[in-house]
């Protein structure tokens, strides 16, 4: 289906469904925020027992709301996965399969990251990040859903699809220029870092004309450089042997500072109680002991530290606040809640279900994924750059290697006795592996 479709589509349900529900009238409609972690491991808060961490916000966030402790990303790689968090769709789905699209031939890694400075990027490469856009505007967006229904959108933070309006918002930090220093958000990735200026600029903007909003609120923390205050490091530093543990650990109370000052700014303008907050990190981290770097089994892996996240839903005096540590949850759910919660129909193209549904979350069994390769290998073709796919059934996970991941075979765990994956159990339980395997082909 076509962007216009959609939008057509959903302007008509906006008319026919304000009519019938008071959660659609305008001074009444929740403000929408996406708070979204950037590297970060599933237990490295400690309302999840993190035995050094301290993020008292993010506890509290999770505290005030649904908060599912098996949630999960279909794809452990930044682009990919803010793609989905946008869409609600898998990246074979969307077409974003990796950070960064192929290369022309002739032009060198150098030219396409693009450091130190604009003198290393190459036109035809300009020209290819620009091509690869296609995928992203062929997206129907959260901002693009809300806008029928009045609400004005902000993206702030780590935003790969150009300028912000690709996205569907109506203002933005991103400016998208490739032939500069465009790759993952440019002027966008100072939000969090420089504190929340144009972030509470807009917060007055909205508040002034009594509009609903919808922000994407993506601070590049504690994504690397782990450059923490010296206060912060040095309060960690007594907890580790390692530096670049101790820098890592403190950028996650960094991220948790900063997700406290943007929920203060919000409570500041009276806007805590008619605001639903959302809460994922794009995908997991850990930390090589040497180097401030990500470790195996961590980023770009289909392991529970790559893909596992926890998952929080807040809007006071709607959602009953609960620890879910039962279900399965994923960043394909959250564009499906948000519809709900603000009282659209949810398209059925959306694969994922509603997280304030019980039933629908009740009669899931299965959630699944796919890992691509950083650099994409085709323009259109998904699949070339697909590594691995994933189903988590219950308690057992599978993860089945493409074709071209020659010598790999399946593996096989069970995550409720064995949450790092230190034992497969592929040779032991093949009928497993063999079901798993049937479900995942269906999926």
């Amino acid at each position: 289906m076509t962007r216009n479709f959609w939008l057509g589509l959903l302007a008509a349900l906006s008319v026919v469904s304000s009519s019938q529900n008071c959660a659609l009238c305008e001074e009444t409609r929740p403000n929408v925020v996406m708070i979204l972690s950037d590297d970060q491991a599933w237990g490295d808060y400690s309302f999840l027992g993190h035995p050094q961490i301290q993020t008292p916000r993010l506890d509290a966030l999770a505290a005030s709301g649904l908060t599912f402790t098996r949630g999960y990303v279909p794809d452990s790689l930044c682009r990919p996965s803010l793609a989905t968090i946008i869409s609600g769709l898998y990246p074979h789905h969307h077409g974003i399969v990796g950070n960064d699209p192929p290369l022309p031939e002739g032009v060198s890694k150098r030219a396409r990251q693009g450091a130190p400075g604009a003198q290393y990027r190459d036109p035809e490469y300009v020209a290819v990040r620009n091509d690869y856009l296609r995928h992203a505007k062929a997206m129907t967006t959260m901002p693009e859903y809300l806008a029928p229904l009045g609400y004005r959108s902000m993206q702030s933070g780590k935003w790969w699809e150009g300028n912000f309006s690709v996205g569907g918002f109506d203002e933005g930090m991103t400016i998208g220029d490739f032939s500069k220093d465009g790759r993952h958000g440019d002027t966008g990735l100072k939000i969090g870092r420089e504190g929340l200026g144009p972030v509470e600029n807009f917060l007055d903007k909205c508040s002034s004309a009594k509009q609903p909003f919808f922000l994407w609120y993506a601070p590049m923390l504690p994504h690397t450089p782990h450059d923490p205050p010296a206060v912060l490091l040095e309060k960690y530093k007594s907890k580790t042997e390692s530096l670049s543990i101790a820098k890592y650990w403190a950028m996650c109370e960094r991220f948790d500072q900063s997700c406290g000052e943007l929920l203060d700014a919000i409570d500041k303008r009276g806007m805590t109680n008619n605001t639903i907050v959302v809460y994922v990190a794009d995908n997991g981290w850990i930390t090589d002991p040497n180097e401030s770097k990500y470790a195996p089994r961590s980023k770009r892996s289909p392991n529970e530290g790559g893909i596992r996240t926890p998952i929080m839903i807040s809007w006071p005096g709607h959602i009953a606040p609960r620890q879910d540590d039962k279900h399965l949850a994923s960043s394909i759910d959250l564009v499906p809640t948000i519809l709900n919660l603000v009282g659209l129909e949810v398209p059925s193209a959306l694969p994922g279900i509603s997280l304030v549904n019980d039933k629908a979350v009740n009669e899931r069994k299965a959630i699944v994924g796919e890992i691509f390769e950083h650099d994409i290998v085709a323009m259109d073709d998904p699949a070339a750059s697909l590594m691995y796919r994933w189903i988590i059934d219950g308690t057992y996970k599978l993860i089945a290697p493409a074709a071209r991941m020659k010598g790999e075979l399946p593996q096989l765990y069970q995550l409720d006795n064995d949450p790092s994956e230190d034992h497969d159990l592929a040779t032991e339980k093949p009928e497993v592996v063999t079901a798993l395997m049937k479900k995942l082909d269906e999926a």
